[in-house]
């Protein structure tokens, strides 16, 4: 994949290893990567476009269709929300890719119950940066991390 994509090895082995068995990512789904901008400028949510885009096109080479969402909206302190726009989005994806650190089904309840109602997997990716998707953290086995 890093050959094709411009992807380094270690995030392709990273990617790899979440899509394939985290994920279990099947030709033809439909993904929801969901990332918020905060991150991009030092917020809570830190994310870059990088790993964001690796990850998309990694989804896209094993034959399945990804779509980005960013959004913008700051998370107010013991009154977290699944916003609509998040939820609609999730409600057209086979697979859900959070790389919020503020959209959690620890603490969002509505998330937690919509996902187990409409039987909706959600993969948390917490490796949201190219550093960290290159880093020896991000390829621990997942079985470890389970």
């Amino acid at each position: 994949m890093s050959n094709v994509s411009g992807i380094p090895q270690a995030a392709a082995v990273s990617i790899d290893d979440m899509l394939g068995y985290c994920a279990n990512l099947q030709p033809g789904q439909e993904v929801l990567l969901l990332a918020q901008v905060d991150g991009l400028y030092g917020g809570d949510n830190l994310v870059d476009r990088e790993a964001i885009s690796w990850i998309q096109s990694a989804v896209q080479m094993r034959g399945a269709h990804a779509s980005v969402l960013w959004i913008d909206e700051p998370a107010k302190f013991h009154a977290w929300r699944f916003p609509p726009i998040v939820k609609a989005a999730v409600a057209a994806c086979d697979l859900f890719i959070n790389h919020s650190f503020d959209l959690t089904h620890e603490e969002i309840l509505e998330l937690r119950n919509y996902l187990e109602e409409k039987q909706k997997f959600m993969v948390r990716n917490f490796a949201t940066t190219a550093p960290l998707l290159c880093s020896a953290w991000a390829q621990t086995p997942q079985e470890l991390v389970k």
